[in-house]
């Protein structure tokens, strides 16, 4: 069975101006945390999907 991620989220600090998280596999049930002065950008194949502000998405 794939590791599906259950949280994404940074837990780095403020000076990193781009981040990968290391699991690339996200499903329904994963919970997506964006802290303030963060944006959450999600690309497939070359093409962007969505963007997410500040928030908890689920």
């Amino acid at each position: 069975m794939a590791n599906i991620a259950q949280i994404i989220k940074y837990k780095g600090d403020n000076s990193t101006f781009i981040w990968k998280h290391p699991c690339e596999d996200f499903n329904t049930t994963s919970q997506l945390l964006v802290y303030e002065s963060q944006e959450a950008v999600f690309y497939m194949n070359g093409q962007l999907l969505d963007c997410f502000g500040p928030g908890n998405v689920r």
